[in-house]
């Protein structure tokens, strides 16, 4: 293959999804909202059972999340958490290994892993922000009460030392 026709076809893959992409493919059935939780991060994957624990699994695969799958209660919706740079990282690579068969990247600037993390951040950037897990508010409140100092014989039952 040429050295044009790859780049054509790189081109192609940089505007129009490729049908056999995994991350592409599993983007289009599953919904995914985010929802932070300071230094990490809850994700939740709507769909099909199947197309869902196929996704957590690729993402667990490159450790991007450690192996927990939460289950909202409907058979549908699941959640885990993981950090944000590790889920991009786990797509990059997902990406990569799905391009390496589709494309011949060879002389090409950046390879492969250009065009992989540009479609990585971009199935990142349409990641949804939303609420879909309770957080509390915290109001306890407390009082400061009262200081006061005690004579030993007020609180024990001895006999003061006269001081009073």
């Amino acid at each position: 293959m040429s050295l044009a026709i790859s780049a054509t076809l790189a081109n192609k893959a940089l505007t129009q999804p490729i049908e056999k992409d995994n991350i592409h493919t599993m983007k289009n059935q599953l919904n995914i909202t985010k929802q932070s939780f300071g230094d990490t991060t809850a994700f939740l994957l709507e769909g099909g059972k199947g197309r869902i624990t196929s996704f957590h699994n690729a993402l667990y695969n490159w450790g991007a999340t450690n192996g927990q799958l939460h289950d909202m209660g409907n058979g549908k919706a699941f959640y885990f958490y993981a950090n944000p740079d590790a889920v991009l990282h786990a797509l990059v690579k997902i990406a990569l290994h799905s391009l390496c068969n589709k494309i011949n990247a060879k002389g090409m600037k950046g390879g492969l892993m250009s065009l992989a993390k540009i479609k990585a951040q971009g199935q990142f950037d349409n990641i949804i922000d939303g609420r879909f897990l309770r957080t509390s508010v915290s109001n306890d409140t407390y009082g400061f009460g009262t200081i006061t100092a005690e004579k030993p014989s007020d609180y024990c039952g001895a006999v003061s030392s006269g001081r009073e």
